[in-house]
């Protein structure tokens, strides 16, 4: 086959309107071109599918997932423009999406020999989380999250996270390219559900979105490897958690991983507790093991100190020893009693910390002209 017959060679024009100018990414089931917009005068991306299918029920499913994706409206999604159907060269017919060019890296590429800090990634994850919240809403699961799949697309004074592939996974379940039971999604990073094959929702997402935290932090991937050898270790384990975070940090990790679907947070209860951490809301620090306090009152200690100076041990006993002695050991008595003193609860002050009071304002969009 000749590059000019290629659907997405470089200089082809899709759907009489897109000229693809180069490819700028390529997965295991699509590939990514930048291509230009005449009409509108803006850079696009082209996202080209190769899926095992030919039938016209799958294109037709197919056709309708695409035009559900293109509905959806978040600031945190790559927005779609644009959908259709391009021949193949080989008889078939190629579905690809036009969506949004965003010209920052993805956090994958983020990540690569550099750790964020704790407040970016509790930003990066809130806004990831609001973004499940509306896709959640209405009742999409994306199954594939990843540093791969999180762009960042520049702001003034940062990034915005935006997360790319939203319902693909569905988009590609609902084709041939899938047998029945297969898990979709990244081995790194998928949830045990997803592991074993069985039915998954948003909290599948949710874990997930846990490891990719931790990976920031550590700056390494919770669980390497490829295939079996990255799924099979979170059947029998919980992720390890990087040293030196607060009980917050640990506590929110912990329940976002937790094996069972039904014990993990909402998206919302993420986005919220992540967005106080962001702001620097108080944390509750790991208590560090109780220490005995033996010191004495100061007052009295000072008292006690100056009686005895007082009290010079003469060599040989006086006229009078079985009195002076008797003093001598009241005296001790008394001042040995107060060293045994040990302040209560009451006289250790207790550390105040200040709060914060706010909640994550999430904007939960409306479908737009989703077909049903």
């Amino acid at each position: 086959m000749q590059e000019s017959d290629v659907p997405f060679a470089p200089g082809r024009v899709l759907a009489g309107r897109y000229r693809i100018e180069r490819r700028i990414a390529r997965g295991g089931m699509a590939d990514v071109y930048a291509a230009i917009d005449p009409v509108l005068s803006r850079k696009v991306a082209i996202k080209a599918f190769r899926l095992d299918t030919s039938s016209t029920a799958d294109h037709r499913r197919i056709d309708r997932e695409i035009r559900m994706l293109a509905s959806l409206r978040d600031p945190g999604l790559v927005t779609v423009f644009d959908a259709g159907f391009v021949p193949d060269g080989a008889g078939g017919e190629s579905p690809f999406l036009v969506m949004e060019l965003i010209e920052g890296p993805t956090l994958s590429d983020r990540l690569k020999g550099k750790r964020l800090s704790l407040n970016e990634i509790a930003r990066l994850g809130a806004e990831v989380a609001a973004t499940l919240v509306y896709v959640h809403k209405i009742g999409i699961v994306h199954r594939d999250i990843k540093p791969a799949n999180i762009l960042l697309d520049p702001i003034p004074g940062g990034f915005r996270a935006k997360l790319a592939d939203f319902g693909i996974a569905r988009l590609v379940d609902s084709t041939r390219y899938t047998a029945v039971g297969a898990a979709v999604g990244t081995a790194n990073y998928v949830s045990p559900e997803q592991a074993l094959g069985e039915r998954i929702g948003p909290p599948s997402d949710i874990y997930s979105l846990a490891l990719i935290l931790i990976e920031s932090m550590s700056g390494s991937v919770v669980f390497p490897g490829t295939g079996v050898e990255a799924v099979s270790p979170r059947l029998h384990r919980d992720p390890t958690m990087p040293k030196g975070l607060s009980a917050d940090w640990v506590r929110l990790l912990e329940r976002m991983t937790a094996r069972k679907p039904g014990d993990r947070p909402t998206a919302a209860q993420v986005a919220q507790e992540l967005t106080a951490l962001a702001q620097g809301s108080p944390q509750t620090p790991v208590p560090p093991p109780p220490t005995a306090i033996l010191t004495p009152p100061p007052a009295k200690t000072t008292a006690f100190a100056t009686k005895m100076a007082e009290i010079k041990a003469p060599r040989t006993l006086p006229k009078r020893p079985l009195a002076i002695a008797a003093a001598v050991i009241v005296a001790a008595v008394l001042g040995l009693g107060l060293w045994a003193v040990i302040p209560s609860s009451d006289d250790v002050p207790t550390p105040t910390y200040p709060t914060v009071d706010g909640q994550l304002g999430v904007h939960l969009g409306e479908l737009e002209g989703a077909i049903p």
